[in-house]
C-alpha cells in the first residue's frame, strides 16, 4: 500500500485527509474548459480502486468508468483523457463503481 501511496503521490495526487484508519488522496482529472470539476479520490483502505467523483451545481455524483466513456461530449472530454492516461499509469487500480 504504501508503495501505491508514494507512487500515486509522484504521479500528482494530494493527500487531503489522514485518519487512523485510512488516508485520502485526491487528483483533479478535468481540465480548464471542462463544464464540471472531475476528481479522482483514492483511500487507502481499499487500494486497488478509485471514486470518480464530478461535482455539479446541483451536488456530487460518483461516475462509473462507462460513464466516463460514454459521456465524453465535449463538456468534459479532458477527464476522458486523464482517467485513460491514469489507467495506462495504473492498470491495477479501478473504478470503484
Amino acid at each position: 500500500m504504501a508503495t501505491t501511496r508514494k507512487r500515486l503521490t509522484e504521479y500528482g495526487f494530494e493527500e487531503v485527509k489522514k485518519t487512523q484508519s485510512y488516508r485520502l488522496l485526491q487528483l483533479v482529472i478535468s481540465k480548464e474548459g471542462d463544464r464540471f470539476r472531475t476528481v479522482l479520490h483514492w483511500y487507502s483502505d481499499t487500494p486497488k480502486k478509485v471514486y470518480i467523483n464530478m461535482y455539479k451545481m446541483s451536488g456530487a455524483e460518483t461516475l462509473t468508468e462507462k460513464d466516463v466513456r460514454d459521456n465524453c461530449n465535449g463538456l468534459h472530454c479532458g477527464v476522458l483523457e486523464n482517467w485513460t492516461k491514469f489507467q495506462d499509469a495504473f492498470p491495477d487500480i479501478v473504478s470503484a463503481i
